[in-house]
């Protein structure tokens, strides 16, 4: 499936790379699986316009995982709805929910 893909679409670093921000592919096999659920998190019922706003402001306010554990759930919303971002509060527990998982289960989040 990946390759049938691939032939279509092409490689995934030859396509635009419209949620990053210099930190890596998001999408794809170079992708690290914790930026591309984050990512796909935000990018529900969500424009791609809002995305990259709730991206950005995002990874300005936390550019580090644990930032967003201790920012909690309150943070990451207020984050998001300054950055006009749709279904804040949702996003922001579904996002603070998967770090603390992470914390738990790892002792870390990355």
């Amino acid at each position: 499936m990946a390759q049938r893909l691939k032939t279509r679409y092409g490689h995934a670093a030859e396509l635009p790379n419209v949620f990053n921000d210099d930190l890596g592919v998001v999408a794809g096999p170079e992708s690290k699986p914790l930026y591309g659920l984050v990512e796909t998190i935000l990018s529900q019922q969500s424009p791609v316009a809002a995305t990259q706003r709730m991206s950005l402001a995002f990874r300005a306010a936390d550019p580090e995982w644990h930032l967003a554990v201790d920012a909690g759930q309150a943070g990451i919303q207020q984050t998001l709805e300054g950055a006009r971002g749709n279904l804040a509060r949702s996003k922001a527990s579904y996002i603070h929910r998967a770090l603390i998982r992470l914390l738990e289960e790892h002792g870390h989040v990355l």
